[in-house]
This record gives C-alpha cells, structure tokens and sequence, in this order.
C-alpha cells in the first residue's frame, strides 16, 4: 500500500494552507484527491508532485494562468 498524507501533512509538507489545497480541489487545479473510509482527504506522492509544480516559479512563468495559480498560493500562505 501506497503511504499517503493527511491534509495538514501535506499542508505542511507543500508549505500551503488546508484551506487553499481544498480550493485548489474545488477549483480543478488538483485532481480530486482519494479519501480514507471516513471519508477524509489522503494525499499520494502525485498529489504533491501536482501541488510542487503549482508552485514552482517555472510553471508560473510557462502557463498564463500561472499568476492567478501563484497568487492563489500566496493567499494560502497567509491564511495558515
């Protein structure tokens, strides 16, 4: 079995908010992300590939919704 994050692991671990990986859901930026049998969010090494390439300046500078993508992570930074 794959080993996988719980929201705050993977919010730490990305360095984003619980908040804005939930956006970043909603808004289809991320793939909707398996659950456990409660039915909380479990995050997988894709995930966190996906979250990293969201937040690399690299991404930003290549995709023109880069900024929006950017400025979505910097709101999640100061909401932690």
């Amino acid at each position: 079995m794959e080993a996988t994050l719980t929201i705050a692991e993977a919010a730490q671990e990305s360095g984003l908010s619980a908040h804005t990986l939930r956006y970043w859901e909603r808004a289809g930026l991320l793939q909707p992300v398996s659950r456990n049998g409660s039915g909380h969010r479990r995050y997988a090494e894709e995930d966190l590939e996906r979250i990293k390439f969201l937040t690399t300046p690299r991404h930003r500078n290549a995709d023109p919704s880069g900024p929006q993508v950017c400025g979505a992570a910097e709101r999640g930074r100061r909401h932690q």
